[in-house]
């Protein structure tokens, strides 16, 4: 039976997963649910001459999966893909498919792991391949790969880290997806949180009663750079809501004496008792409601 291979993302790996696969003499094509009118991938498989198609509404996409089944082996990889495989697809006889998480599974299933890892505080964090199943993010494992957390570490940098390490880890199993050997083992029986694309690390809110670390924890989770992949940061001072600008963390030469936040010319300064980091927050904004603007 004639063999198809779909990369299904929204991001460059996909692209350079469907090259790799393109100059092995598969057939190929990168599909991609859009959000916006400008599509980096899109861009990307023009410029290396692979097929590529864009789809608005996952029953779109369910329609055209069930159709290739109907008549060849469908063999999918999933990599930075929002969209959930329904369970007839995924039980379907001609499925083969694979999905890339960032974070080391059963651990932060769901959508953007890199913030929920760097928000939970976790000292190590990596990447997973495993087999797609009806479950989201409970197939068997197949290859991990673990990358160590600091305190500088923000969303933007961890996922073109964790995209590095996804890629040399699929070149590493790609021979076995390829030629149907793939093995893979279960998953550890533990329970874990699953983060729906709706979550936001404790709403999006700066509590500036947390200690330095979760604070400087919470604006790395938010920082995706000029992507607001999870929207802007905001914090209560006096009753009124402000969203943040930038952000700095600083090293004190000694701790402390006493827990201060300091606000003023749209800048938040937050001290802790005992800790060495200054966290300078600048460009405030106050926040006004539809009804207060009427």
């Amino acid at each position: 039976m004639a063999e198809k291979y779909i990369v299904i993302g929204t991001a460059a790996i996909a692209a350079d997963i469907a090259q790799y696969l393109l100059k092995l003499g598969h057939d190929v094509s990168v599909w991609e649910k859009s959000y916006s009118g400008h599509s980096s991938v899109k861009s990307l498989c023009e410029a290396r001459n692979i097929s590529y198609r864009s789809f608005c509404e996952d029953n779109d996409i369910s329609s055209s999966l069930r159709e290739i089944l109907g008549r060849e082996h469908l063999k999918l990889i999933s990599a930075v893909n929002t969209y959930i495989f329904p369970k007839d697809i995924v039980d379907n006889d001609n499925f083969t498919g694979i999905n890339y998480h960032n974070a080391l599974l059963p651990a932060h299933r769901g959508m953007n792991a890199e913030a929920w890892s760097i928000y939970a505080c976790d000292k190590v964090t990596g990447i997973t391949w495993h087999k797609i199943a009806s479950d989201v993010d409970k197939g068997e494992l197949l290859c991990t790969r673990e990358i160590p957390l600091n305190s500088e570490i923000t969303s933007m940098r961890l996922l073109k880290l964790q995209a590095e390490a996804a890629y040399e880890a699929f070149l590493e199993i790609a021979d076995d997806f390829i030629n149907d050997k793939l093995v893979g083992s279960p998953q550890p029986q533990e329970k874990t949180d699953f983060h729906f694309i709706r979550d936001v690390p404790n709403g999006g809110r700066l509590d500036t009663e947390w200690n330095a670390e979760k604070i400087s924890a919470f604006l790395r989770a938010m920082d995706y750079g000029i992507l607001f992949t999870l929207g802007k940061p905001y914090v209560m001072i006096e009753g009124k809501k402000y969203t943040t600008g930038r952000y700095r963390l600083k090293k004190a030469d000694a701790p402390y004496n006493e827990d201060e936040v300091i606000f003023d010319n749209n800048t938040l300064t937050i001290h802790k008792q005992g800790e060495f980091t200054e966290i300078i927050i600048s460009g405030l904004k106050e926040a006004y409601t539809a009804a207060e603007m009427i």
